[in-house]
């Protein structure tokens, strides 16, 4: 009985974790988002720049989408994060680093 209550203890916890380490990254994607859109007075970025940028977001709201829906959440999130390296190689046909 005691370690079933220590299993869950540690689930609640890491929950909590991935919590706060979603609420950190979607804050760091709004100061990128605005920084970008401050310093496009210069040269407009390429579309492709957009575009994975909008997928590293549809990860982040994947993130936070998981805190009500798990396993839709992740599935977003693993998703946007996988894309964008078929992505760049497919268009750019260089490799993504």
């Amino acid at each position: 009985m005691k370690s079933n209550t220590n299993i869950l203890k540690r689930i609640k916890i890491m929950r909590w974790v991935a919590r706060v380490w979603s609420i950190l990254t979607f804050l760091f994607g709004l100061i990128l988002f605005v920084s970008l859109i401050i310093d496009a007075s210069n040269e407009p970025p390429p579309s492709i720049y957009w575009l994975l940028f909008g997928l590293w977001f549809a990860a982040v709201l994947g993130l936070i989408l998981g805190w009500r829906w798990e396993r839709a959440g992740g599935i977003i999130a693993v998703t946007s994060l996988i894309f964008p390296r078929v992505d760049v190689l497919f268009f750019e046909r260089t490799d993504p680093g």
